[in-house]
Formats: structure tokens, C-alpha cells, sequence
């Protein structure tokens, strides 16, 4: 853990910083102007605001605000417009939206943000059970310190992850579980755009937008895409082999571009392949555990499908945008299933899900085994009440093997 600043950012809602100073590009001073006047230039979902620093260079404070949105509006912009959203954009074209508040809204302090989890057993069996309880616009603590701990840990091992800057306290937040108080805060990281979109936003906005593919430095979604999901099997695997598991990683937690240690943003790798990185490390977990370890890999490997899972589908994609809802976190995952419909994958359906994979898997892309991996493979694994280590499936017995010597 390297050493950390103390600062407190004073006010009607009063802030305690830890912070890196090595991993600061602007001065103690200008940090807390910019947290203090909370003036961001746009949001990455409903608790992440983004503000601008200096030389290209943003904060990105998650868990900071809560930003209540009128979806309806939002998707209409999004869908119809093609053009990805800042607030002096949404300004600019009228939407009814209340950008960000401080304090997080009476509302969301008691109990708000459950979520059903898949709990893998010491022996090898899944539990559902309800997640923790948490803040709708900020972080519990204990999560936040996760967060930085595993961005930390990423970086030295040379994974493409947001440089993380340090994280806040929120004494005087107020948010309890059943009459006991929760202790709460954010994470602070270094990013190189004021966007911070996620790879299936990129993909469906970049075919319409120059001012992207000057960006990102990329101009066809869908090799973008397959790309994406090559190199994030990858990261995954590199992950997993040093027994650390994600819990509900998704596609919405690729992004593309990275704040090198010298404060310099990268697009692209040497390779000329897209620079892609994984974000939201706050439910990383170390296992110890075989039987634990492997069915939390299948977990993570069953929720990163959901992304090219989502071209497979044969419902509507309309069904998946709900007509209005204010304060639901989730929105934009369920928007997924509208962006990736829309790609043309002409005869090959499943290249998406072979690409993840491949990079998984460390295969070539035309490797024997992928046309017969099935839609969701695991499935049928995460149903069965029974040890993993009673299971018998191709792709389960591969993984054995990748992990034997953990």
C-alpha cells in the first residue's frame, strides 16, 4: 500500500481524502477545487461523476454523487441521436435532468441496491443469496477499500486497469442497514476521456460519430467488438491464474484506453490492437478454495457471455428498455441488448462468443474446439445442486486442467 495524503474537503457534505500523490497530475490544492465545486463534465452511470483535470487527463470519483436521470428522455437521445451524453450536451438539447446531488438523497440511505448473487460453497455447490446492502449513489467502505486494493494489485501486474488515485471517507453520510450505521465513501481513479464509456457503448455509437473514431483511434464497431472480447478473455484468465475472481463482471466493465504511468493516455497497443481495460474491481475476491475458485471462474465466464450472449437472442431487443425508470443503476445493461442486435454478424453468429474464448482460452480464433461450445455453457452448472467436483462437462474438464496447479 503506498502512502497516503490526508485531506478533508469541507462543507454541507464533508469529505475525507486518502491520496496518492505520486498519481496526481494537478496540485493538492487544485483536487480539492475540483471535488469541492463538483462541477463534472459528464456521469458513467447514476454514482460516477467525471471531472476534468488537466493535459487530457480526468478524475474519475465513483461513488461521489447520485445523478438522477429520466431514462425515457436518455434513451431517446442515446438510441435516436447516436451521440454519447455530456451535461453540457444534455443542457444543450433540453433534457429534464437533475445532474448530481450532495447529499445523496434521504431515499436511497436504508437498505436500496440489492441484488441477487450465485454464492459459490467450499464444496463446490452455488447458494443464491441476496447481496449486501448499499447506497444508490455512493460506495459502502468496505467495498471502496476493495476497489483500490485490487486496482493497486492490477497494476503491478501490469493488467490494463484505471491508475488508481486513492479513495474518500463520507463521515456524516448516514446510510444504515437495519438500524446500524454503514460506513461509506468512493473510489478515485486517473482516466484519459471525459467519457468513460463502455465498449458496447463505443460500439454502437462509433459507425456515426468521427469525433469517437479520432479517439478511440478505431472506425469498424464490429471488429472493435470482436476485439474487445478477445483481449478481455485475457485479462480475465490473467486474473483468474493468480486465484483472484471479478463476481459480476460484465461487458459493461470493458473500456477502451488507459492512463499510462507517466500520465500519458493510450488508445492502442503496440500491437495495434484497441487498449482495453477492466473497470469496477470492487467485488474482487481471492480464493483459496479449488472447489470455491472454479465455480467462482464459471461465474465470471457466465456473466462476461452476457455481453455476446445478447447477439444470440431471440426476443425483441425493445423488450428490453423499460418505458421510464428513474433511479435504476441498471439501466444501461439492459441497453446492451439494443446496441449488439443491431451489428450485422452475416452468417456467424457465435464469432463473438469464440472470440471471448480464444482469449480465454489462449486458442487461434478458428481453433477446433470453439464452433461447439454452447450458448451458455455454464448454465446448466449454476442450476445443478450438486459439488462441481460431481460434474462432468467438456469445457469444465478444460478448466480443471488450466488451474490444476493453482
Amino acid at each position: 500500500m503506498p502512502k497516503l495524503t490526508r485531506l478533508k474537503v469541507d462543507g454541507e457534505f464533508p469529505i475525507c481524502l486518502y491520496i496518492d500523490e505520486s498519481k496526481l497530475p494537478i496540485s493538492i490544492k487544485e483536487l480539492i477545487d475540483v471535488i469541492g465545486e463538483n462541477k463534472p463534465v459528464s456521469f458513467s452511470g447514476q454514482r460516477t461523476p467525471i471531472y476534468t483535470l488537466s493535459n487530457g487527463l480526468y478524475l474519475r470519483a465513483k461513488g461521489f454523487d447520485y445523478q438522477r436521470r429520466n431514462y425515457q428522455e436518455m434513451q431517446e437521445h442515446v438510441l435516436d441521436t447516436n451521440q454519447p451524453l455530456t451535461i453540457e450536451r444534455a443542457k444543450q438539447l433540453g433534457l429534464q435532468m437533475q445532474f448530481f446531488e450532495r447529499p445523496i438523497p434521504t431515499r436511497f440511505k436504508e437498505e436500496s441496491g440489492h441484488h441477487y448473487q450465485q454464492i459459490p460453497q467450499e464444496d463446490g455447490t452455488f447458494k443464491k443469496r441476496l447481496s449486501q446492502s448499499r447506497p444508490i449513489g455512493a460506495m459502502t467502505l468496505d467495498k471502496v477499500l476493495v476497489e483500490y486494493a485490487s486496482h493497486l494489485w492490477a497494476r503491478n501486474q501490469n493488467l490494463p486497469v484505471d491508475m488508481p488515485l486513492g479513495f474518500a471517507e463520507f463521515p456524516e453520510f448516514g446510510f444504515k442497514e437495519k438500524g446500524k450505521s454503514i460506513p461509506c465513501g468512493g473510489f478515485l481513479a486517473i482516466i484519459p476521456t471525459h467519457y468513460d464509456l463502455r465498449v458496447p457503448e463505443i460500439v454502437y455509437h462509433l459507425p456515426h460519430s468521427e469525433e469517437l473514431q479520432n479517439l478511440y483511434q478505431h472506425n469498424d464497431n464490429l471488429v472493435l467488438l470482436v476485439q474487445s472480447l478477445y483481449l478481455a478473455g485475457n485479462i480475465l484468465r490473467n486474473f483468474h491464474k493468480n486465484n483472484r475472481t471479478l463476481t459480476n463482471c460484465h461487458g459493461m466493465n470493458l473500456k477502451v484506453g488507459l492512463v499510462q504511468d507517466d500520465f500519458t493516455a493510450r488508445m492502442q497497443s503496440d500491437s495495434g490492437l484497441p487498449e482495453i481495460s477492466i473497470c469496477d474491481l470492487d467485488g474482487t475476491e481471492y480464493c483459496q478454495n479449488q472447489n470455491v475458485l472454479l465455480a467462482s471462474i464459471i461465474n465470471d465466464l457466465e456473466e462476461m457471455l452476457l455481453v455476446p450472449n445478447a447477439f444470440l437472442t431471440t426476443v425483441k431487443p425493445e423488450s428490453y428498455i423499460r418505458s421510464k425508470k428513474d433511479d435504476d443503476q441498471r439501466y444501461m445493461f439492459d441497453l446492451t441488448f439494443r446496441i449488439v442486435s443491431e451489428l450485422d454478424l452475416n452468417e456467424d453468429k457465435n464469432y463473438p462468443k469464440k472470440a471471448f474464448y480464444a482469449g480465454y482460452l489462449n486458442l487461434q480464433p478458428d481453433h477446433k474446439l470453439l464452433p461447439y461450445l454452447p450458448e451458455q455453457p455454464f448454465q446448466d452448472i449454476l442450476r445443478i445442486k450438486k459439488p462441481i467436483t460431481e460434474i462432468q462437462n467438456p469445457l469444465l474438464d478444460l478448466l480443471r486442467k488450466l488451474y490444476s496447479s493453482i
